[in-house]
């Protein structure tokens, strides 16, 4: 562990989950830790949030050994502060509170991202092979289907937020349009806020009028994109319109329930030189109270070959474009310091070279 971790805690094993397609529950995004907490198609749900690895991570972090967080992943661990919002706090600064959190929790998790359905519009390269969209009637379907049903009959019932969806697009998704659609506050008094993590390329006025019963809760939203050029977009993006994505972002900035947009971009070689460019595009979102930019580093998400990833991840010091990368990379956090729009991202490595 590093020293720099020894006085920091993180709420994440008490407050947050991943529900996925094989059933597996994470704490925590699955690229930043060891393993999951169980599976809801083989074990109950309270099995699953006071079971033995969920007992394991939540004494990893009142001890701050965080030994089942991959460090080098996780952006939290990897910063060198604790900006609001962050789920890491310094245990000095929480004084008390922190030893007050038991291995053993009473209650469900605030959050819960709905990472079950990878039905997509869109056949991203960084995220699959093929383009996905269960049929229904299928096994996959059908195993969405009894995932959905415990999610929203358990999981859910103790939750503040929802972030929909982590794998897949939440327009995309019937289970996810569907529930969006019906969405019945009487039936869920603790939810507050819905966030929709979404392409935006179905994200029309059309298909926003048809959610209409979760527009007071849906508050803020993430928009992939990975590219700042229609030329990179296609190719990043396959399946996706870059003409039709700006229209919809000009609609998107005109929903006044929305208080905050972040626009991401997952870094690779094909897109990197375009990084300046990016912050361009949330610029245009004038009517958004909060608006900011995110840059992953690409990671290898199951799906590419060990040789694409190396060709792909030009974070890498290993990689022929990396110093290009670096010098790119360096100045753009220079010149963006005091913009009005937030850069975040999980590249800290490269601060401290």
């Amino acid at each position: 562990m590093s020293s720099s971790l020894k006085n920091r805690f993180c709420r994440q094993p008490w407050s947050f989950v991943e529900v996925h397609a094989n059933g597996n529950i994470y704490t925590c995004c699955p690229s930043w830790v060891t393993k999951p907490i169980g599976n809801v198609l083989e074990q109950t749900w309270e099995e699953i949030w006071n079971g033995q690895v969920a007992r394991e991570y939540r004494q990893s972090m009142l001890d701050s050994s965080f030994c089942n967080c991959i460090q080098s992943n996780c952006p939290h661990l990897l910063s060198p502060d604790l900006p609001p919002g962050s789920p890491v706090f310094d245990k000095t600064t929480l004084d008390l509170v922190w030893r007050k959190f038991k291995v053993q929790d009473t209650s469900g998790p605030l959050v819960v991202n709905f990472c079950y359905d990878s039905s997509c519009n869109l056949a991203c390269p960084t995220c699959r092979n093929n383009l996905v969209l269960h049929k229904k009637g299928s096994d996959d379907y059908r195993k969405v289907e009894k995932i959905h049903r415990i999610v929203v009959e358990e999981i859910i019932a103790d939750a503040h937020r929802l972030y929909i969806t982590g794998t897949g697009d939440p327009f995309a998704s019937p289970f996810f349009r569907s529930f969006l659609a019906e969405f019945d506050r009487k039936k869920y008094p603790s939810i507050q806020e819905i966030h929709l993590h979404s392409n935006a390329n179905l994200w029309t006025e059309h298909t926003w009028k048809g959610i209409e019963k979760a527009h007071p809760l849906i508050k803020s939203a993430e928009i992939s994109i990975d590219a700042s050029t229609p030329e990179t977009y296609s190719v990043n993006r396959k399946n996706g319109n870059w003409d039709l994505l700006l229209k919809n972002l000009e609609f998107i900035n005109t929903i006044k329930s929305i208080e905050e947009i972040v626009l991401s971009f997952v870094v690779q070689d094909n897109n990197f030189r375009e990084i300046p460019e990016f912050i361009n595009l949330a610029k245009k979102l004038t009517n958004i109270p909060y608006v900011g930019v995110h840059f992953y580093k690409i990671l290898r998400w199951g799906h590419l070959s060990e040789e694409e990833f190396e060709h792909r991840a030009v974070w890498k010091p290993s990689h022929m474009n990396y110093n290009e990368f670096a010098h790119i990379w360096k100045k753009f956090l220079v010149s963006n310091i005091g913009d009005p729009i937030q850069v975040t991202h999980n590249l800290h490595s490269f601060l401290e070279t």
